[in-house]
């Protein structure tokens, strides 16, 4: 029997990894169910000019756009929202419970080894510290 007004939460950042863990989003999700598109976005970081920030806003308000478009027309319940907080991983984690999602649907993007170590992964970090179920599509 299929869960019926699940609700599924999907990280956005602009990525393709990003859009094709929405895609899945899609094919798992039921008529009426709810997606939660959010994305993490630092307030003012030291190494990105704001301009360079105010178009990567620009960008993901237009990903979101299209996502709620696309998940309306499979008779989904979107919700969209783009946060400003320094630490994603955290932040995330904060969502994905105040939201109570039943599952999250994220991508593991390719990070080379100093990258995921001196950072560490957000979907490893997701995965570890979240209480609900992740799925994590693998880089094609």
């Amino acid at each position: 029997k299929k869960l019926s007004n699940m609700r599924l939460f999907v990280p956005v950042d602009g990525s393709e990894e990003s859009k094709r863990a929405f895609l899945r989003a899609l094919e798992i999700a039921n008529e009426g169910d709810t997606v939660y598109i959010i994305s993490v976005l630092p307030p003012h970081p030291y190494d990105v000019p704001n301009q360079k920030l105010a178009e990567k806003r620009a960008a993901l308000e237009a990903t979101h756009k299209v996502m709620v478009e696309k998940a309306g027309e499979y008779r989904l319940n979107p919700y969209a929202r783009i946060v400003e907080q320094d630490d994603e991983r955290e932040t995330l984690v904060d969502l994905i419970a105040q939201y109570e999602a039943e599952l999250v649907i994220m991508a593991r993007r390719r990070l080379d080894s100093k990258t995921r170590s001196s950072m560490g992964s957000v979907s490893s970090y997701v995965v570890t510290w979240c209480k609900t179920s992740v799925l994590v599509l693998k880089p094609e």
